[in-house]
This record gives C-alpha cells, structure tokens and sequence, in this order.
C-alpha cells in the first residue's frame, strides 16, 4: 500500500548535513498517512532532511540488527523499508543499541530502584530533565494490561530498562545530528514521550498528529510539553476577546453542547463508539433509597495513559476509586449518599475485571450498565458526579448538577466544577457531595469553556480532510482512504491554515521568509 503512494509522499531530497526531521515510522497505515503527509510538507518549505524513527524496543528486532547489522536492517526491516520507499534515511531506532549504552542503561536502572520505592516517586523521577517515571508508568498500564504498577514484577523491571536504553540512545542520537523538528503519532509512552520531552529540551519542534483529536497537528512544545491542549489560559483568552466575539462563542460553545447531550458525536469526542446520552433517558436499573441522593463516579479507561494533563491527585484511576470509596464507607456519607460507579464506555475488555474486583471489595457501592445514558443519570437527580479529567465535567454542569474533579483538567481555569488540588480537598469535597450547589453563573461559564476547548481552539481545515477523519458516520476503509489521498489538496488545505494550525512561527525566519515570497497563503 505504501507503494501506491510513492507518487503522492515520495519525500524530497535534501543537502547532505541538512537539518534533520524525525518521522515516527507507525504500523497503522492511516496514522503513517498523516505522518509523512506532513513530514512531507515541512521537507518540502523548509529543505529539511527526512529520517526514520523505529519506535519500540523488542528482542526480535535486536537480535535481527546484531546478525545483519544497521545496514543490512535499513534493507530488511519492515519499519524501515516503508521508509525507504518513501525517500527517508534511516535514523534513530533504540534496538540499535550497543554494549556501552546497555551499561549505562543498567546503571539507571539500578538507581532507579534505589531511590523511586513508591508510585510517587516513580512518577516524579527524571533524568536528563526526560519525565521519564510517566512514561515508564503509563507504558507499564498499557502493556501489562493492569490498572496500577507493580514495581515488583519482572515486566515492570524491563519496561524500565528499556525506557533507559530508549533514552539514552535517543541523547546520544541528538549528540550526532542536527535535528530540527520530530513528527510523532503520540507523545504518551516510553516509545513516543522520551523522544518528545527530549527533543523539545534541544530545542527541536515536536508535532504529534493522527491522535492529536480535533485538530489535525498538535503542536506539543506550544501545548506545556503534553499530548493535551494548554487549558490554562482559557478564561483569560476569553476575556481578552472582543464583547461580540464573547456573545457569539458562549452561544456556539452552548449549542455545540446541547447536541451532544442529544446523542451527537462531535469532533470533540470522535474517539467515542457511541455516544453516552444515546438511548433511555429515563431508564435506570438502579435502586437508590428514597431518603439518599446518588453520587456517580464516572470511571476513566484503567490502562489508557492518565498522565495527560499536567497534575493528577492520585498516582492512577484505580488509586483514585479506592481512595473514593474508602471515604464512602464512613457512616456519615453512608447516612446521607449512595455511590454508583458508571464504567467507561471505552473501556479495554480486561477493565471489566478490574471493575468487578472493586465491587468485591467495596460491596456497597452499586454498579450502573455502561449503556446507561447520562441523560437518565441526569434524571436521577444525583448529589454530585466525580471525574478525574472526564468530558463529563461540562457536561453535567450544564444541567446544573455539581461535578467534582480531581486534578488538572480542561475546565481548570474555569470555575463551574469543584476542582480539588489535594486529596483532602477531593475527600472534603467528596463527603459534603450533598451541599454543592452550581450557580447560573457557573452553567454560563460553560459556553465559554465549550467555544474555547472545541471550537476556538482546536479548528478543523476546511472541506473534507483528506483522510475523513471527521466523519465517524463515512469512515472508510485504510486501502480506500490511502487511496483517496492527494497531497495537492493536503498542501493546499494546510498551506491556507497555518496560523490556526500553529504553524506560523515555524516558517519564521530565513526559511519561512522564503517561503512567504514564494507566495505560500497564511490563514
């Protein structure tokens, strides 16, 4: 497949020793696609070289580099012939790894155990200024399919080793070549979030698209080095815009969110199988005492990389629900609320034991169908709802009901949630559920957080996006939608976005110069 689009991302030739830009070479093709279309793009304005980033650190893969050696695998490799195909060179991949960077790895990884003895600790810990304990946190969830670490078991110990092999090779690869921009599908994990904090630390443009959600190029630098949007300065962004401008938004922020408390999946939540309000808004199948008011916890995805906003209150989501219904045990909450956990409707397969686990050891709590629709939670009148960072957050709070939050998250510079920064404050919140209460002053605030989340910062480009990754209701095949692609209409629709795709600073200086006089648009 890749070689029908030879003619279309064929990746021009560059001077040798020119700038270098890092493509994450990805096994889905679609996710591929958007990578080398914009590597393409960026190769193209700004004679930058192209080369390949293998991501991943397997047994197989070493010891076929250690029998053919690192030409002989440019040959053979199936990352690298993609590649090849493409135009690229080869370039960083952290299998290629010899003795000495192993050594050393050993010798991290050995101080590691030393000194990060708790969660905490594991997620605090850093080298080389790399937030390299996240990485090895969410890549051991991920991986071990399992909703919190432990920092016993063997595969714990090898994802550790082999996030200090990926860094170390990655610092060594930067020691060495002149590299200017890094093109990611992700920048969670040991395979993508090393790469990306370290090469942001060298002063390198780190971009991650294809998972990027709504937007179609995530620019991770400008973004607080997260894979997430920077939500700190909505409120104030809001504020600062022209009083029609204000008017206009909160009015669009508001309808956007009333279609999808009718069912409606909007960009925003394309990641959603099906939408939560979907179905009977008035069918709950969960008794609750008539003299008590239901608190619903919201659960997260166990597995799927928490750390994606700046500042959790717990270490994982599995911490956070024990420490949730260990405060609901106590006989003043029992007097007054009940809890229901609501599972996540994208959740892994494997979440549903977990979740069961969690029933056996807090029997009281009660366990609502994840088809239920929020819409009938709604009905229920609850208390409170209790998120993390979840959507939901806006969600309820436009319907008045009082939501709880527990760390960094999206609505953060706003003040329509009770947004706790400490676990005394979350427990305070948490056993008070009962007298919150959310003004109409806060439900107003919510327009301007969806307008500002959804729609003023994080645009979509105009027309049908080569790859429909818009349209959940007209997904096409991975063979149809490569097929479909154009990079004409990709350079046409990116070139006419370029500020609203954050790119206006890249094509600053004698590049971007050059550029501008050749008659490129801006938005």
């Amino acid at each position: 497949m890749y070689r029908k689009l030879k003619h279309e991302l064929h990746l021009p030739a560059a001077e040798p020793g020119s700038p270098e830009v890092l493509v994450d070479i990805a096994d889905n093709l679609c996710e591929g696609l958007e990578q080398f279309a914009f590597a393409r793009y960026f190769c193209d304005r700004l004679q930058y070289q192209p080369v390949a980033y293998v991501p991943g650190f397997t047994p197989r893969r070493q010891l076929l580099y250690r029998a053919l050696g690192r030409r002989a695998a440019f040959l053979v490799s199936r990352g690298y012939r993609m590649a090849r195909e493409l135009g690229m060179g080869h370039g960083l991949d952290a299998a290629l790894v010899d003795s000495r960077i192993r050594r050393t790895a050993a010798r991290d990884t050995r101080v590691f155990f030393a000194t990060a003895c708790t969660k905490e600790e594991v997620l605090k810990y850093q080298l080389l200024g790399v937030k390299i304990g996240v990485s090895i946190y969410d890549s051991y969830l991920r991986e071990a399919l399992e909703p919190t670490v432990d920092t016993a078991s063997p595969l714990f110990r090898r994802i550790v080793f082999e996030a200090f092999i990926t860094l170390r090779c990655v610092a060594e690869y930067f020691e060495h070549h002149h590299v200017k921009m890094v093109v990611l599908g992700h920048c969670v994990y040991n395979n993508w979030q090393i790469l990306s904090d370290y090469a942001r630390l060298r002063g390198a443009q780190v971009f991650v698209t294809y998972n990027s959600r709504s937007i179609p190029l995530h620019d991770v630098n400008g973004n607080r080095g997260l894979q997430t949007t920077d939500h700190s300065r909505y409120k104030q962004e809001f504020g600062a815009l022209p009083e029609a401008v204000r008017a206009r938004g909160r009015k669009e922020g508001m309808e956007l969110l009333r279609r999808r408390v009718g069912g409606e999946i909007d960009p925003g939540i394309s990641y959603m199988a099906s939408s939560a309000y979907a179905g009977d808004a008035t069918a709950v199948r969960v008794a609750v005492a008539p003299d008590k008011k239901p608190v619903v916890m919201m659960l997260h995805s166990f597995f799927d990389s928490p750390h994606v906003y700046a500042a959790m209150v717990f270490p994982d989501f599995l911490e956070w629900a024990r420490e949730t219904l260990e405060a609901c045990r106590s006989p003043e909450f029992q007097a007054r609320l009940e809890i229901l956990i609501k599972p996540h409707p994208n959740r892994f397969p494997a979440e549903d034991a977990v979740i069961q686990q969690i029933l056996t050891e807090y029997p009281f709590a009660k366990l609502l169908p994840a088809e239920t629709s929020n819409n009938a939670i709604v009905s229920m009148r609850p208390a409170c709802i209790l998120t993390v960072y979840g959507s939901v957050a806006a969600e309820f709070s436009y319907f008045g009901v009082p939501v709880i939050t527990c760390g960094d998250n999206p609505t953060s510079s706003f003040g329509f949630t009770f947004e706790a920064r400490s676990k005394d404050e979350y427990l305070n919140f948490l056993v008070n559920a009962d007298m919150l209460r959310v003004t109409p002053e806060r439900v107003a605030e919510v327009g301007d957080f969806m307008f500002m989340h959804y729609l003023h910062k994080a645009p979509e480009l105009p027309g049908p996006y080569p790859f429909e990754r818009y349209a959940p209701h007209a997904k096409k095949k991975n063979s149809e939608r490569v097929g479909d692609f154009r990079f004409a209409e990709f350079k046409q629709l990116v070139d006419a976005k370029l500020d609203l795709l954050g790119l206006s600073t890249t094509f600053q200086g004698p590049q971007g110069a050059e550029m501008r006089a050749s008659g490129t648009p801006g938005a």
